[in-house]
């Protein structure tokens, strides 16, 4: 799926996206994430053997990894999440009134008020061995569920 995407889910129209995009105050990772997602740069990454790609991506992770440990609390915390600006932004342009995604690890269920219209941000939680989160959605509830 493109990020972003609008979906209908029981004729709503919802907001998929990763969710880095909404973490603004990061200007490093913006700049990372402008020259990753690049058409140019996918298409010569894509280009170069499987096993160097590996290495690539893991080296970027224990980078990611090192440079957030190194943060203050207060810094990682302000830099990891998004900004509510960012927030009604893409609420706006896409002319939606709820967004689901990733990428800030912390589940969690965000009511508040966009345009004097009720509006919802779900974020959906960080996955490993051993827990996860799970957006249950129906016609009548949407339930954020975390499992361990």
């Amino acid at each position: 799926m493109p990020d972003p995407s609008v979906i209908s889910l029981y004729g709503k129209r919802v907001l998929l996206l990763h969710g880095d995009s909404l973490c603004t105050t990061d200007k490093t990772y913006q700049l990372y994430r402008a020259v990753s997602r690049h058409y140019f740069t996918q298409k010569v990454f894509l280009s170069l053997p499987y096993k160097f790609r590996a290495n690539v991506a893991q080296s970027l992770r224990q980078l990611s990894q090192t440079l957030y440990k190194k943060r203050a609390e207060p810094q990682r915390k302000r830099l990891a999440d998004v900004t509510p600006n960012a927030v009604n932004d893409a609420l706006h342009k896409h002319h939606v009134t709820e967004m689901i995604h990733g990428h800030t690890h912390v589940a969690k269920v965000d009511n508040f008020s966009f345009k004097e219209h009720p509006a919802r941000r779900t974020v959906l939680g960080s996955w490993s061995k051993e827990r996860g989160s799970v957006l249950v959605y129906s016609k009548d509830s949407q339930q954020l569920e975390e499992f361990c």
